[in-house]
Order: structure tokens, then C-alpha cells, then sequence
């Protein structure tokens, strides 16, 4: 509401016929920035009702001032601020910015001037299928030889690698739900304030801004609360030493004028944005102890329930058995579930091979292999662990090889591996 009465003094300083004031008619084509100096009084009253809660009476005193003595291109920057960091950054442009409004130094560096340019297209997300998704950051140029990567011109726009701000149109497209979008120079801190805000029901919505870029890579960052297409038109920049050369000296003050009558009140604005919750204070001490009441009387006991019905009798396990394999001639024997330990004992120069069942089916199953008998026969055992050949088992006495007298195997339901070695 603040900034339509701001708008709505221009507009009516473009339609008014200045000629009408001098005897001969007088043909002035309407400016803008003309509008803007015919209404410098409704246009700074605009701005400081704005911003009052953000500032005390000295700061407001000092606004108006300041206000008072920039060019109109950079008074009009000013009513268009979206945030008061927004308004800080447009006085910062300004030669007649003052120490008190504690303005960023690094914001936009010093000694800037506003040029305008025809409106030109940087960022278009829809040209380009970079729709934001919630919460997304992108990074754009704000400055380049070419922005149709990026959706926009084929060309600079007219744009110098200069620039330490972009004044903009931002527009949000199709979004998804309600929202924001928020804008600030690359390589910065993310502001609290939002550029843009939005609902679902609306198709798109446009504002006006003056957008800092890194003054390292001319680049900003945009990021959207939900899903949305986002739209940046270029209106001019600031950039240093351009647009007319150095301002020269300020001319005297004019005498006040009389102060004319108190206008209506305007309608309250819309409630703004809820803050940020501070952080929460510490615990307070633990208050003491109450006394402990008296203790009740103790209740009846209650019936005994009835005994449940017995429950069925479950399998009987599996009996364990150690089984001896002796043989005067070549043997094998694949162990069953019955077996437990078993005993090796081959006669004269006989071989005993042990062929372990699949491990898939005897998950968990433990089986004990030992040599009893210290003849000239051999003990083998198949597929254990990974190994190519079979594990042999030496006599007892381990006369002629390294190997030794037993092992304990196990199944993984994959493998089976030895657990144990028996000397």
C-alpha cells in the first residue's frame, strides 16, 4: 500500500501539464526521473512511513536528509527497495550516503551511479529446464558476453563487467505453492528477507529490486522455498565513474517551505513476516524435593488365574555319534546329521576321503575330524574354506608331514570353514 502511493504520486506528475504554468505553452515530453523531483516530498515521505519501525528518530531524521540531496534516478532505486538492507544499498550508491545509516561497505563499494538501460532478459529457468525445486540454490551471471546459457539474451545486454549492482524486474512463475524467493550476491551471506513472495493461486508476480552482485565473479545466487520458474529483466546498474562523470558541489539549501496540512491517515499495511525465534535461555535450577506422602493401604489380592493348557512337545534333537571309518582299500564317506566326531584309522597304505555336504543345507552344523591311526594311509576332507585341494591329516604322531591330526569345521550356509586344529 505505501509503495502504490509512491507510484501513484509519479503517475500523476507524468500526467500533469507543465506547460500550464507559463504564459506560452511549453511541450515537455514526460520523464520519469522528472516525476520523481515534481513529487520529492511525497516520494521521501513514502520511504521513511515505509521504514519507520526500523528506525529511531535520529536515523529518520538523518534518511530524509540524505534522501533529500540524491539524484532522482537513485531516489526512485530507493522507494523500490524490497528490504531495508535493499534500502542501505541504494544509499551506498549514493556520494551523499551517510557514516550513521551504518551502510556495508562491502556491499556495493563506493563512488557508484545509476545507469539506466532498455529492459533486457538474464535469466528465464523455463528456456532452460532449471525450474527451482524447494529449498534449491542456483548460481547466475550478472554480467556476461552471452545469458542464454542461462535463459536469457544472446548478448551482454549492455552490461559492463563494472557493475557492482543490477536494478531488475524479478518475476516468479507457475508456482507450485506458496512461497519465496530470495536474491543476493554470490559469495555472501543469505539474507533473512525474501525478494519474491507467492502463492500457488497466482500465475506469476513481478518486483522490482536493486539486486548487489559479487564484485569478484559478477554473479548472484537465487533460492526458492518450492518449486518455481524464476524470471530476471535487467532495467540498469550501477557501476563507478559512469553516467555523466563526477557530481559536482552541492548548491545551497533553499528556504523551507510552509509546511502544508496533515494528510489522511493510510490504510495499515499487511502484517509482516513472523521473525526468527531466539535461542532459548538455560534451564533453571531444580526446585527441592517434596515431601513423600503416605503410603497406601495395600489392596486385596486378586483370584489365581486359570493354568493354561500345555503346550505341544517340540522335536527331539538331533543325537550325536562319533563314527570310526576304518578300511583296508580305498574309501569315501560324505557325513550325515547324525555325525558328530569322526574317527579316521585307514589300514596299511589305504585313503579315506571325506566329502563335506553342501553347505547351503547344514547352516550352523559342526563336525570334528581326527586321525586315530599312525599306519601309512592317507585322511582327506573335501570342501572345506576355499582351498583347491584337499585338507590332509597326518598321524597322530606327525612322523612324516607338517599337516595336522585333526580339524573342526562349521557351515556359514556358503562355506565350509575350519574353526579348530587338532596337532
Amino acid at each position: 500500500m505505501r509503495q502504490k502511493t509512491i507510484v501513484r504520486a509519479v503517475a500523476l506528475a507524468l500526467a500533469f501539464p507543465i506547460g500550464a504554468a507559463y504564459a506560452a505553452p511549453i511541450s515537455i515530453k514526460p520523464d520519469s526521473m522528472l516525476a520523481v523531483d515534481l513529487n520529492r516530498g511525497a516520494v521521501i515521505d513514502g520511504i521513511v512511513l515505509n521504514w519507520k519501525t526500523s528506525l529511531d528518530a535520529t536515523q529518520e531524521r538523518v534518511l530524509r536528509d540524505t534522501l533529500a540531496k540524491m539524484r532522482a534516478d537513485r531516489l526512485m532505486a530507493a522507494s523500490m527497495a524490497p528490504s531495508f538492507e535493499g534500502l542501505l544499498t541504494v544509499l551506498k550508491s549514493s556520494d551523499v550516503a551517510p557514516a550513521h545509516m551504518k551502510v556495508d561497505e562491502k556491499a556495493l563499494g563506493t563512488q557508484l551511479t545509476y545507469n539506466p538501460i532498455v529492459p533486457c532478459r538474464i535469466v528465464d529457468t523455463r528456456l532452460v529446464g532449471t525450474r527451482f525445486t524447494a529449498g534449491q540454490t542456483q548460481l547466475f551471471d550478472g554480467a556476461s558476453a552471452n545469458f542464454a546459457p542461462q535463459g536469457g539474451a544472446a548478448n551482454d545486454c549492455g552490461i559492463p563487467a563494472s557493475a557492482g549492482a543490477l536494478t531488475v524486474t524479478a518475476t516468479a512463475v507457475s508456482p507450485a505453492n506458496v512461497g519465496i524467493i530470495q536474491m543476493w550476491p554470490a559469495n555472501n551471506p543469505q539474507p533473512n528477507a525474501s525478494t519474491v513472495n507467492f502463492d500457488a493461486t497466482t500465475f506469476n508476480i513481478a518486483v522490482g529490486t536493486v539486486l548487489p552482485v559479487d564484485g569478484v565473479s559478477n554473479q548472484f545466487n537465487a533460492k526458492a522455498s518450492t518449486p518455481v520458474d524464476l524470471v530476471v529483466d535487467v532495467t540498469g546498474y550501477f557501476a563507478p565513474g559512469s553516467g555523466g562523470g563526477a557530481t559536482g558541489p552541492t548548491g545551497p539549501t533553499g528556504p523551507t517551505g510552509a509546511t502544508g496540512p496533515t494528510g489522511p491517515t493510510g490504510a495499515t499495511g499487511a502484517t509482516g513476516a513472523t521473525g526468527i525465534q531466539g535461542p532459548i535461555g538455560p534451564s533453571g535450577a531444580d526446585g527441592a524435593t517434596g515431601p513423600t506422602g503416605p503410603t497406601g493401604a495395600t489392596g486385596a489380592t486378586g483370584a489365581t488365574g486359570a493354568t493354561g493348557a500345555t503346550g505341544a512337545t517340540g522335536p527331539a534333537g538331533s543325537t550325536s555319534q562319533a563314527v570310526t571309518v576304518v578300511a583296508g582299500a580305498t574309501k569315501t564317506y560324505v557325513p550325515t546329521s547324525t555325525d558328530s566326531t569322526i574317527l579316521c584309522g585307514p589300514d596299511n597304505s589305504a585313503t579315506i576321503t571325506f566329502n563335506l555336504p553342501a553347505a547351503a543345507s547344514n547352516v550352523g552344523r559342526i563336525y570334528t575330524f581326527k586321525r586315530t591311526d599312525p599306519g601309512s594311509g592317507n585322511c582327506l576332507i573335501n570342501n572345506i574354506d576355499t582351498a583347491a585341494t584337499a585338507r590332509a591329516m597326518d598321524n597322530p604322531g606327525g612322523l612324516s608331514t607338517n599337516s595336522p591330526s585333526g580339524y573342526t569345521v562349521q557351515s556359514d550356509g556358503t562355506t565350509w570353514w575350519i574353526i579348530a586344529i587338532a596337532p
